[in-house]
């Protein structure tokens, strides 16, 4: 099962816990597998904070006239990884919900585009990540919003190292982002 298909909103601990490997060592416990919510069972159907984009289902006209005011489902700023991650964010602050349903599987060839550039790929995930955090939880205008990003940058810099390292003295072509 791909784990992306079913996450949360990614608070700094789940990034945390992904990206330590806590969350992979406890799987079961909801307090360090918040990320990809591993705990919930497979099999059924419940609200998420977010699914994959590689299967995405959803009415046209909600996107675009709930959720995407200029008319644009996916942000273009965001390349590959985060466009469905900032999407659910927006559908959630919307009012509206993302549902995962076990019942359905699909097969998606996940990381062939990593493959072929994989130093480069892997840094553009943690790097997409934190501007999604930028995007959607820095308060706009407040004194305190240079501390907030500060807190992102510093935070994704240390999960991307830790990650990076991890794949390296494991030897598995796998990263995970927060």
């Amino acid at each position: 099962m791909d784990l992306a298909c079913r996450r949360s909103i990614p608070t700094l601990w789940d990034g945390f816990c992904r990206a330590s490997g806590l969350a992979g060592k406890w799987p079961g416990c909801a307090w360090v597998a918040g990320y990809n919510l591993t705990f919930l069972p497979e099999a059924e159907t419940y609200d998420v904070g977010a699914i994959n984009g590689a299967f995405m289902m959803g009415a046209r006209w909600l996107f675009a006239a709930e959720v995407a005011a200029d008319g644009a489902v996916f942000d273009e700023r965001f390349f590959m990884y985060v466009d469905d991650l900032d999407l659910c964010i927006r559908v959630n602050e919307a009012g509206f919900r993302v549902v995962y349903d076990g019942r359905v599987a699909i097969t998606h060839l996940k990381g062939v585009s990593v493959a072929k550039e994989f130093a480069v790929m892997s840094r553009a995930i943690f790097d997409a990540n934190r501007e999604v955090y930028l995007k959607h939880f820095v308060p706009h205008g407040a004194w305190w919003a240079g501390l907030v990003k500060l807190k992102y940058r510093v935070a994704f810099g240390i999960w991307k190292a830790v990650a990076l390292l991890r794949v390296k003295q494991t030897g598995h072509r796998k990263v995970r982002p927060v």
